[in-house]
């Protein structure tokens, strides 16, 4: 990066690995005037170490640049998880030089890191919390995470409906109306909550809402004195909790998921279903969206890397990927021509092509598998989440597979998230409940 006076670059320190096993990440800047370089390191951010794997150093910054047969930059290559995060730090980091190089009264490389060192990022804002959502859903869109997208706009619709500031003829906030940061007290969550409770919204569902609106105050409240010292949200009584939700999870046994597997229509609309639904089971329950982007690298790999985990997991997790023999014959009905496994998506998807056909087709698909689970006269409330559910489940029934093995092939870091995958087990065991509630038994008084 070139200045009138100063350049910089990053570069990874391979000289010594640090206790993580990766290398530090550094500054070199030099001074074009007097020909003298500086070399520091970039401190942690948040608690983050800014470092690197040589290998993952390409993937991070080397490589990141996509280029036409001109050399022309038309873009940035993809990376997920800690790469995301550590380019993000650097992206920003570059961005702090630039404005302290930008300033004629810098004059020395000494000048340079002390600035950098105790640069801190401007904290005003405006007191509006429809702008700052708003704010927040434009940067979503732009890093492309449409679900987390989607789910701040929902919760500024609803937030905006509450406050009856919502446009109902053309669907969009009232842009004269305001709602103030200093509005959001403990009073005001519990009625929202209250509202939102009386209209029909699960507990879950109203938790996604909280959890939204306190990271966009979070984002805010270092700013302002009086939001620090207001914080509503906590866990003492003068705060307001947001309470954690929790359904109960549902699994088919083995002789509903046999009906599903004879199950055959001449709709093809429910058969896709069927087919996908079986996938899924078959394959530790795999989402959606790992189905439609499975390629066949994964498949001669023997692995896939869960979509979901490199957004949110700094390890990126292999999940063991075996295709069986129904598994296949599902395939041949719906095999992709190109680098995917299944023609649901073109090679050339973008990430909002695949996060459309990830929205719509779940949709589509818990509106077929509805259908057939009343011809089937199975439970009503089947959808798609279920196979999920039912993997877990019924591999805990079977004889011989081990937690961790369950653990493995349903891709998650902490055993603790597969038992919340777990049914019940009420039916199966409702025989030795009533054996020890039973006081009948005499065998007592033998003795």
């Amino acid at each position: 990066m070139a200045t009138t006076k100063f350049r910089f670059s990053f570069y990874l320190d391979t000289r010594r690995k640090l206790e993580s096993g990766n290398y530090p990440v550094k500054v070199n800047l030099y001074n074009n005037a007097n020909k003298k370089q500086s070399i520091f390191k970039i401190k942690n951010e948040d608690g983050i170490e800014v470092s690197a794997s040589q290998k993952d150093w390409l993937d991070i910054w080397v490589n990141k640049d996509k280029k036409n047969s001109f050399g022309e930059v038309t873009g940035e290559t993809t990376v997920y998880g800690n790469k995301m995060t550590i380019r993000t730090i650097l992206k920003i980091k570059e961005d702090i030089l630039n404005d302290i190089l930008a300033n004629d009264e810098i004059q020395s490389l000494r000048d340079v890191k002390d600035q950098f060192n105790d640069y801190r990022l401007p904290t005003s804002f405006v007191d509006d919390v429809y702008l700052e959502f708003e704010k927040k859903i434009a940067e979503l869109e732009a890093l492309k995470k449409y679900t987390t997208r989607d789910s701040n706009i929902t919760t500024l619709r609803n937030i905006c409906k509450h406050n009856n500031h919502w446009d109902y003829s053309k669907k969009e906030p009232v842009k004269k109306s305001s709602f103030r940061f200093s509005d959001v007290t403990k009073f005001w969550l519990d009625g929202f909550e209250l509202a939102r409770s009386r209209a029909g919204s699960s507990t879950a569902t109203i938790a996604i809402d909280m959890r939204n609106l306190r990271a966009i105050y979070n984002r805010v409240k270092e700013g302002d004195a009086y939001l620090m010292e207001k914080y509503p949200f906590g866990r003492q009584k003068s705060k307001y909790t947001i309470k954690a939700g929790k359904a109960r999870n549902q699994g088919l046994r083995n002789k509903d998921l046999i009906k599903i597997f004879k199950y055959s229509t001449k709709n093809l609309n429910r058969m896709r279903a069927r087919d996908v639904f079986l996938f899924s089971y078959y394959g530790g329950g795999m989402n959606y969206k790992d189905i439609i982007t499975l390629t066949w690298t994964d498949v001669e790999n023997e692995y896939f890397i869960r979509k979901k985990t490199k957004f949110t997991s700094n390890q990126e997790i292999q999940v063991p990927l075996e295709l069986n023999e129904a598994q296949l014959d599902i395939v041949s009905r719906y095999k992709g021509k190109g680098k995917y496994v299944f023609n649901f998506l073109p090679d050339n998807a973008s990430d909002e092509e695949i996060y459309i056909e990830q929205k719509s087709g779940m949709r589509k698909l818990d509106t077929y598998i509805k259908q057939m689970a009343a011809e089937l006269e199975i439970t009503p409330k089947l959808s798609y989440q279920w196979a999920r559910h039912s993997f877990a489940t019924n591999m805990l029934l079977a004889k011989g597979v081990s937690k961790k093995t369950i653990q493995d092939r349903m891709g998650h870091k902490h055993g603790a998230t597969t038992e919340n995958y777990f049914d019940t087990l009420h039916k199966e065991q409702s025989e030795a409940i009533n054996k020890a509630l039973d006081l009948s038994n005499n065998d007592y008084d033998k003795k």
